[in-house]
């Protein structure tokens, strides 16, 4: 099984949007995800949506910086 458990979108530092990144994971065999975008939850919904309706796993994983 692929799993990619560290993802950016551009609610962060990605290039992608949180939903594109979790077609992309889906596009290309992940069958489990994660966003983890930097101190931010604000596109966890959109990815895990897509995630879900693709078919893959996802997995919750804030990623706080200690320094902000």
């Amino acid at each position: 099984m692929l799993a990619d458990l560290h993802m950016h979108s551009t609610v962060s530092d990605g290039w992608r949007d949180p939903d594109e990144v979790a077609h992309l994971a889906a596009d290309r065999g992940v069958r489990v995800m994660a966003l983890t975008d930097h101190d931010t939850f604000r596109g966890v919904d959109r990815a895990r949506s897509v995630a879900h309706r693709r078919g893959l796993g996802y997995v919750h994983a804030p990623y706080p910086r200690p320094w902000g």
